[in-house]
């Protein structure tokens, strides 16, 4: 899939001259866009824009989990970077990151996941290093998990707190971190619309409706209903995307 997504990059430069934008989505495989075939939302905002010179490199694994994704060069991802040493050696113009499902899913906490401004963890060393950079960076807020065996009271509450966290770092690193509400968005059905979805919290623990779902449902996994729900929530986020 990777050298599908780069070749599709390179015919879009190719075509229109250098992209004015330049967006890396980095992440798991809910930003890779498993199970094929399946179009992720990061590669759907892009077909959004043709011809605006927006190019998007999708750089998400499948099974990392945040700490993963800022050292690279795990088994499940061989060779690859390091998230510091990729966004310093290509013209990014923008970083998009979603992880924190696996996390969760092997035990980790919040403070394990994204720390604190004292003591930060891999999410938030990863947006510090975007923000020294000059990147901008839109983080995702952790979605819907419930309904998985795994998925305990004590992992609902950490869910809980590191959404918390994510929310709190629009406020706080302000305006060059934007915080997408992939929870709020993708907890509610189809018949909630994106803007109202944004806007109001529907509940802890809430299982991802089924509309969303790949197939077959796997309460974690989005399929092309649910990547394009996705795509909206970004796209009705000020500052989320060009």
């Amino acid at each position: 899939m990777r050298s599908l997504l780069i070749a599709a990059l390179l015919v879009a430069i190719s075509a229109h001259g250098a992209p004015v934008q330049f967006v890396a989505c980095v992440g798991d495989s809910i930003t890779e866009g498993v199970p094929a075939p399946n179009t992720p939302w990061c590669q759907l905002l892009q077909q959004r824009r043709a011809g605006q010179k927006v190019a998007v490199s999708n750089i998400a694994a499948g099974g990392l989990r945040c700490d993963e994704v800022e050292t690279g060069g795990v088994p499940l991802c061989v060779g690859c970077p390091s998230f510091a040493s990729y966004i310093a050696h290509r013209s990014y113009t923008r970083v998009m990151l979603m992880c924190g499902a696996n996390d969760l899913m092997q035990g980790r906490t919040a403070d394990q996941i994204i720390g604190t401004v004292g003591s930060p963890g891999p999410m938030r060393r990863m947006v510090s290093a975007a923000r020294a950079a000059g990147l901008p960076v839109t983080v995702m807020t952790v979605t819907p998990l419930g309904g998985n065996g795994w998925y305990t009271a004590g992992v609902q509450a950490q869910h809980v707190d590191l959404n918390n966290r994510i929310r709190a770092l629009a406020t706080t690193t302000a305006p060059s971190v934007t915080v997408v509400e992939a929870y709020n968005v993708l907890a509610t059905p189809s018949t909630t619309p994106v803007a109202t979805a944004i806007a109001n919290y529907p509940g802890d623990g809430i299982q991802m409706p089924s509309s969303w779902q790949a197939t077959p449902p796997d309460n974690l996994h989005l399929g092309p209903a649910g990547n394009v729900r996705m795509a909206d929530g970004i796209d009705a986020t000020p500052g989320a995307f060009p």
